[in-house]
């Protein structure tokens, strides 16, 4: 069925309040349509009648198999020295202390190994540089360990100056319209056991907010916001 005839059919249908029924390859052919029209009805598998444009974002969201590896886009990344060097200082400091404390059978020194090495664990990945932690594309917003948050889900985004001990930082700020197990139609929450407790690049924050600190990445804050801003300007249209 052509999507036109398809979408004259469904809006009789709606019409009259009868659901209308499509097979797989209609579906698809509809959901390609360069605009398909705004409140239609169709029968979903759970004989729920639902908005069609509904209906195809959902049925998108379960077709998603985007892993962390595919991110493509305007992409960000871990690179900066200032903050690396601590990582490795503080991660030999506690390889000492772990080495010396066992050698003498010391506790106190044991257990200050453990913090340092906790630290080192908690920052290893402000040492894997290249790796995209952040970025946009066609489809929205992505993150390490969150997903792709669609930007239809998206209500605002800015950039925040954060005052963190004496000293101003920025930090992106992204508004949702939907909770967050809504607007995500990839999520990569799921982590290997040995990542588990490694820090993440974003933090959920109370009101459907996502947070990420901008100066840890190797471009510039006003570079990032200004990026995110023009595709969500683009992508939205």
């Amino acid at each position: 069925m052509m999507p036109q005839k398809l979408a004259s059919t469904a809006r009789m249908a709606y019409d009259v309040g009868r659901p209308v029924a499509l097979n797989p390859y209609e579906f698809l052919r509809f959901a390609n349509c360069p605009k398909p029209a705004k409140g239609l009805a169709i029968a979903g598998s759970d004989g729920i009648f639902l908005d069609l444009l509904t209906a195809i974002e959902t049925q998108h969201r379960k077709h998603v198999s985007v892993s962390q590896n595919d991110m493509h886009g305007y992409t960000v990344a871990y690179e900066r020295e200032e903050i690396q060097f601590p990582v490795y200082v503080v991660a030999l400091i506690g390889a000492i202390l772990a080495t010396i404390g066992v050698a003498i059978d010391n506790i106190i020194l044991i257990a200050l190994s453990l913090f340092a090495l906790g630290f080192a664990y908690y920052n290893f990945p402000l040492l894997e540089t290249g790796k995209p932690r952040i970025g946009a594309g066609q489809y929205g917003i992505f993150a390490e360990g969150l997903g792709i948050v669609a930007w239809g889900s998206i209500k605002q985004i800015e950039m925040v100056p954060v005052d963190v001990r004496g000293s101003t930082s920025n930090e992106l700020r992204v508004m949702l319209e939907d909770p967050l197990d809504k607007a995500l139609i990839a999520d990569w929450r799921r982590r290997p056991p040995y990542r588990f407790l490694m820090r993440l690049p974003w933090i959920a924050a109370p009101g459907n907010i996502i947070r990420i600190p901008l100066d840890v990445f190797d471009r510039p804050a006003d570079e990032i916001m200004l990026s995110f801003s023009r595709m969500m300007t683009f992508f939205r249209r």
